[in-house]
């Protein structure tokens, strides 16, 4: 085909069944992927994407956002970044999520990551399978294996400010729940403000509350002895204490 400009090929209005574009560069005629044509068009323009978004050759993964899985190997890791940084070290982990600015953007190699939300496990590199949801959620963990932080700054320090670095295990739910150590695992905290009381304890509550309701009449508590017998602690009609 002769090199004609573009001002001479028949326009179309949308990109729907076309292959690639046409344009001329003042010496040949070139051709463009319609996918790259949108990514160059659109930062220009100040431009809005509708509709369906197909993205080629990203091994899986979807990414939106200024340096948003910007290392990524591209070989078929499965992962999801939104926000500008999201995910932007990530090289070879695979199956994680990053929503928000500079959510998971340390995190280099790790695999089955959550983070949602501002800074949301922002200092993870190679450890796995961490969920965190908040703003600055676990923001300072780089080890928490299965660990879960939910609310903003949920697992971020521990009782005495200090940054919580390791968390392996560990369960914080409500804003800015925290443990009672920095290093402390299978430690599990319930409540805005709570404060746990160390490895393999759960904890409900702040300060503030004063009383754990079980409200099914009846109700037991059962607590297991050290030889593995279950006692189980009721009230009567009358008030009085129940073991069984």
């Amino acid at each position: 085909m002769a090199n004609i400009k573009f001002s001479g090929f028949t326009e179309a209005t949308t990109v729907a069944g076309v292959g690639f574009l046409v344009g001329y560069d003042g010496v040949n005629n070139v051709r463009i992927n319609p996918a790259s044509m949108l990514s160059l068009y659109l930062p220009l323009t100040g431009g809005t994407l509708s509709g369906l978004v197909y993205q080629d050759s990203l091994g899986g993964s979807t990414y939106f956002g200024d340096f948003a899985g910007v290392s990524d190997d591209l070989n078929t890791n499965g992962n999801t970044g939104f926000g500008d940084a999201a995910l932007l070290s990530s090289t070879t982990g695979e199956s994680c999520v990053g929503i928000g600015y500079a959510a998971l953007i340390a995190s280099t190699v790790g695999d089955d990551h959550t983070a949602v939300g501002y800074a949301a496990l922002s200092s993870m590199d190679i450890d796995s399978r961490s969920t965190a949801i908040g703003s600055f959620a676990f923001s300072n963990a780089e080890a928490a294996y299965n660990g879960v932080a939910i609310g903003s700054s949920a697992g971020t320090v521990d009782s005495l400010g200090e940054a919580v670095v390791n968390a392996d295990y560990s369960i914080f739910i409500g804003g800015s729940s925290r443990p009672k150590a920095e290093g402390n695992n299978n430690e599990i905290v319930i409540g805005a403000y709570a404060e746990g009381n160390g490895s393999n304890t759960a904890t409900i509550g702040d300060t503030d509350v004063t009383e754990l309701h079980l409200v099914k009449p009846g109700a037991a508590l059962a607590l297991r002895s050290p030889n593995g017998t279950i006692y189980k602690i009721s009230v009567s009609d009358a008030g009085a204490i129940v073991i069984v």
